[in-house]
Order: C-alpha cells, then structure tokens, then sequence
C-alpha cells in the first residue's frame, strides 16, 4: 500500500474509531424506542458497512 493511501487507511479507521460511541448510543437510543427487529436489521446493516470498509481500506481502496 501505498503511504498516502496508508495514511488516508490510518485516518478513516481513527474516524470510524472515534465515531464508534456515537453509533452505539445511537443504536441503544432506536432499541429503547423501536421493536427488535429494526434493532437487529441496523446493526446487521451497520455491521456490515464497517466490514465491507475495512476490507476496502485493507485491499488498498480497489
């Protein structure tokens, strides 16, 4: 990998990071008001943006 690209990876992954909290009281905010099931389709959702991003930073964003 490249190091801008490295850098740019580094970068994304300290954001996804950082915003982690904020996903997770939002997550537990939609549970206490929502049914189980968009609870669950969320964070099956979310779950697999954040690995899906990953991969793409890992593999060099192609």
């Amino acid at each position: 990998m490249s190091p801008i690209l490295a850098t740019f990876a580094r970068h994304y992954l300290d954001a996804y990071a950082g915003l982690m909290p904020v996903f997770l009281v939002t997550l537990l905010a939609v549970y206490a008001s929502t049914s189980g099931s968009v609870v669950f389709l969320a964070s099956w959702s979310l779950t697999r943006l954040a690995g899906r991003t990953l991969r793409l930073l890992s593999k060099g964003g192609t």
